[in-house]
Parts: C-alpha cells; sequence; structure tokens
C-alpha cells in the first residue's frame, strides 16, 4: 500500500512537472489540460490498483473502496473520475474559444477542485499503511504490557 500512496503522488508531478511554457502559450490553457491529465492519470491509477487489491483493501481500508466506488459511479458523462476531468476539458475549451472573465473565473476553479479530489485520492491511499503502522504499534505495547505483567509480583 505504501507503494501505492508513493505512485499516486508522483503521479501529477509526471504530467505536470515543471514544464515550461512555449512563447505565447496561454498558462490558464496549459495548467488546465495538465491539470486534466494529471487527475486522470491519477484516477486511472487509483482505480486499477484498487480493483487490482479490492479484496485486501475492503478489509484493510474499506472507506478507500467506498472513495473508488464514488470515483466510478455512474453520470450522465461516465463514471465520476472521467465527468470531472470531462468537465475540465469543457470548461477549457469555452475558454479557448470565448477567453471572457466568466469563462476564466470558471476555468480557474475547476482545477483546484480535481487537485482536491487528487489530494483526496492520495489520502484514501495512505490509510491502509496508517492503519498497519497503528496495528503494528499496538502490537508492541501490548507485546511491552506482557512482559511488564510478567515482572510484576
Amino acid at each position: 500500500m505504501k507503494h501505492l500512496a508513493i505512485l499516486i503522488l508522483l503521479l501529477p508531478l509526471i504530467f505536470t512537472g515543471c514544464a515550461g511554457l512555449k512563447p505565447g502559450a496561454d498558462p490558464i490553457i496549459v495548467r488546465a489540460q495538465q491539470t486534466e491529465r494529471a487527475a486522470f492519470e491519477t484516477f486511472d491509477a487509483f482505480l486499477r490498483i484498487e480493483r487490482k487489491n479490492a479484496a485486501r483493501i475492503r478489509t484493510a481500508a474499506p472507506e478507500v473502496s467506498k472513495f473508488a466506488e464514488w470515483l466510478r459511479a455512474p453520470l450522465p458523462d461516465g463514471p465520476r473520475g472521467i465527468a470531472l476531468v470531462k468537465s475540465l476539458g469543457n470548461v477549457r475549451r469555452a475558454y479557448a474559444n470565448a477567453k471572457t472573465p466568466d469563462n476564466r473565473a470558471k476555468l480557474a476553479e475547476l482545477p483546484a477542485e480535481a487537485r482536491a479530489i487528487v489530494s483526496n485520492v492520495v489520502a484514501q491511499a495512505e490509510l491502509p499503511e496508517k492503519e498497519a503502522q497503528r496495528a503494528r504499534i499496538a502490537a508492541e505495547i501490548a507485546a511491552k504490557q506482557a512482559e511488564l505483567n510478567k515482572l510484576a509480583p
């Protein structure tokens, strides 16, 4: 699970990175495209890994499975994760066709929303590792308590 969290944390960096802008490129459009790609790749990786390990994840961290199902939930534009990416693409295209302040404001809001959902994916991916760490600590405490009990008169 730790590897899943690391992978999901790195995906946005891989796809957005520190890419420079070409001369004359609109930074808002470029960053929106990068956010679309990063969101799609992150959702896709998370959902594929969750599906592959579904039985183990449902047992260890049911909230991760619930979040994955939330992303998979069917909407008119496809599964929720895809619909969110499509929505960003639609707003980006609207802005590219008509660079109005209203379209710019809508476009500025959507990447933040997508990043928030990607952050939630990362947080969900980290839950099983945190639960395993808590279980290890609890076992260590129990072992120490048992040792202390043996020493007590």
